[in-house]
């Protein structure tokens, strides 16, 4: 028995979230204090983090997405989510 598309999508998108939430809250963590470490500035610190998340993240889930998902919906409402997340944290100047 086949599963319907929207319920093959599940386990992708739980293992593409905890990636995306591993490069956000993991990785840009620790290539930020590395090379603060290294003399940079927080602004050159930040880019970069933000750099490492666009090609470590969204650039593996954009590559995965047209493969793997059957449907749009899920990709739609996280994609949607973690816009969301991100204005929160720019509006209250919170650096991950």
């Amino acid at each position: 028995m086949a599963l319907d598309p929207i319920t093959a999508d599940v386990p992708i998108t739980i293992v593409l979230l905890l990636w995306m939430a591993f490069v956000l809250f993991v990785g840009s963590r620790l290539l930020y204090n590395f090379v603060l470490k290294r003399g940079w500035d927080q602004k050159g610190g930040t880019y970069l983090g933000r750099k490492f998340v666009h090609i470590f993240g969204a650039g593996i889930v954009a590559a995965v997405l047209p493969f793997e998902f059957h449907e749009p919906y899920f990709p739609l409402v996280f994609a949607m989510f973690l816009a969301v997340f991100t204005y929160t944290l720019h509006k209250t100047d919170h650096i991950l």
